[in-house]
């Protein structure tokens, strides 16, 4: 699993922040991440929306508790 974090994202970067991580790892790897986990506040519905149209499974984050922190953790590969 990789993690990415970015705690100075500010409102008018969020639809991109995601989008853009999704075309860097690309970059780097040469295919579009199978899948992402990210935090709700980090993208948007156009983004979202994006990363759809590129066929880039996610799933967001609206709590960021331990114990959800924890469940994620436990999903199967």
């Amino acid at each position: 699993m990789a993690l990415y974090v970015n705690a100075n994202l500010v409102k008018a970067q969020k639809r991109d922040e995601v989008v853009a991580f999704a075309e860097y790892w690309k970059k780097v790897t040469g295919e579009l991440p199978q899948e992402l986990v990210f935090d709700a506040q980090a993208t948007t519905h156009k983004g979202l929306a994006a990363l759809d149209r590129m066929g880039v499974k996610f799933l967001t984050l609206r709590e960021r508790k331990p114990k959800e922190v924890s469940r994620l953790g436990a999903l199967p590969v």
